[in-house]
């Protein structure tokens, strides 16, 4: 069998793999890293960007040399190799007569099999490792084919554009990262060792974060500690000093007569400079949001405001709540410890919970683990609280119960028409 066709052949193999792997590599290679790259100094990184800038141009460059090397590799085994092995074995007393036929279907199983490992699979395994740094090797090859091939590639990308345009298919935009693909690498990377659970539970929070409405996250206006001026100063003093809080909303009779927020720290600053306190002088003025925005809207107006409290009014301008930057730190990275605050859900020795009914659906979710909304009746509700009386579809009342998922939630407390404490236990699975 002539070694120089054999070699001839093993090129055109090697050749295929390295289109590609070149091909898989500047698809899947991340824009990001190789931006870091370039900034980094790497030519090949700049390439590699240009290149995805135009991927019309390199994917016609690349189809075309896979082209031409199937055709050759085509040519060279039957022309050459299968001739000169049908030869050799016409000699053979057993297959004489046959050995051409045998021969082609020998080097055609040879040849696809090799074409297979080292000219296709091996070479994309090679790119999937390491995409960002097999496009930085291979960019300023490809782009001086491209360039060389030019006519050729301007004829294949005009013809295809074309046809997509006569199927009125619009070009995309190159492959948009969605955030359940950046879930799923996250998840992944968690199973994988890269990451720490926390900080995938931390990353999925921030995320939930951007969906969340700001009146999901505040403390309800009937929960709200505050201040009033018509009160005796002393009676204010006392409800600063039991209250495990920095600031206090200062109103004149009312909640909803708001006159700004004080800050505990202004008025221990009086107190020790003047001798004497009084509270209105010293109040800030209040920030209010709509509770419709969501959290990362609230922490953009919290940094430009330079503000860590906000007060959360309705369309119509009525007093819903109050939040803080602890909330929004809260909602990524979980319950914080406080002083005199008790936790939102207890397991109790009988394997039930008790859940204070405040408790936000997200930090529901978290804890037992599955998605209420997937199982709750449709209703706007923030709280579990929301949840019973949107399932029940009614008024509140001691004993009121229902179920959702695997939970069934009895309301077990009632602050006057509010609830304040509900029951949650595990329904036995049917299939156990």
């Amino acid at each position: 069998m002539p070694a120089l066709e054999v070699a001839i052949l093993l090129v055109l193999i090697f050749l295929n793999g390295v289109f590609a792997m070149a091909e898989l590599a500047m698809m899947t290679a991340r824009r990001a890293r190789l931006e870091s790259r370039s900034e980094s100094g790497s030519s090949g990184a700049k390439a590699a960007l240009a290149l995805k800038e135009r991927p019309d141009r390199f994917l016609s460059a690349v189809q075309i040399g896979i082209t031409l090397i199937g055709i050759l590799s085509g040519a060279f085994a039957g022309a050459t190799l299968a001739e000169a092995l049908g030869t050799e074995l016409d000699k053979i007393p057993m297959i004489q007569g046959s050995g051409e036929g045998l021969a082609v279907a020998i080097v055609v199983i040879i040849v696809t099999f090799m074409s297979l490992i080292f000219g296709e699979l091996v070479p994309k395994q090679i790119a999937l490792n390491n995409p960002e740094g097999v496009a930085v090797l291979i960019s300023r090859p490809m782009r001086l084919l491209a360039k060389i091939s030019t006519p050729f590639v301007w004829l294949l990308s005009a013809t295809s554009n074309g046809v997509m345009k006569a199927l009125r298919i619009e070009p995309g935009e190159g492959s948009q990262v969605s955030e359940e693909e950046v879930r799923f690498l996250l998840r992944e990377g968690t199973e994988a060792g890269l990451f720490e659970p926390a900080e995938q539970a931390i990353i999925e929070r921030t995320f939930r974060l951007g969906d969340r409405s700001v009146r999901s996250l505040m403390t309800h206006r009937n929960d709200i500690v505050w201040l009033d001026l018509e009160h005796p100063l002393d009676d204010s003093m006392a409800r600063m000093l039991e209250a495990p809080h920095h600031y206090f909303p200062l109103c004149r009779g009312d909640v909803h007569e708001v006159v700004g927020i004080l800050a505990v720290k202004d008025v221990l600053q009086s107190l020790r400079t003047e001798g004497e306190v009084l509270l209105e002088p010293l109040a800030q003025k209040a920030l209010f949001v709509i509770g419709s925005i969501t959290g990362l809207r609230l922490l953009e107006i919290f940094r430009e405001s330079r503000s860590s409290i906000a007060l959360v009014v309705d369309e119509h301008g009525s007093l819903e709540g109050l939040v803080t930057v602890n909330d929004l730190l809260e909602a990524v990275v979980g319950g914080l410890p406080s002083v005199n605050e008790e936790e939102e859900i207890v397991l109790r020795e009988d394997g039930s919970w008790l859940v204070e009914a405040v408790t936000s659906i997200e930090n529901f979710e978290d804890y037992f683990q599955f998605d209420v909304r997937n199982e709750a009746a449709a209703g706007q509700f923030t709280t579990v609280a929301g949840l019973v009386v949107a399932v029940c579809g009614k008024a509140p009342v001691l004993g009121m119960a229902c179920e959702v998922g695997p939970l069934r939630l009895e309301v077990v407390d009632l602050d006057k028409n509010r609830i304040d404490k509900i029951l949650v236990t595990r329904q036995p699975d049917p299939t156990d």
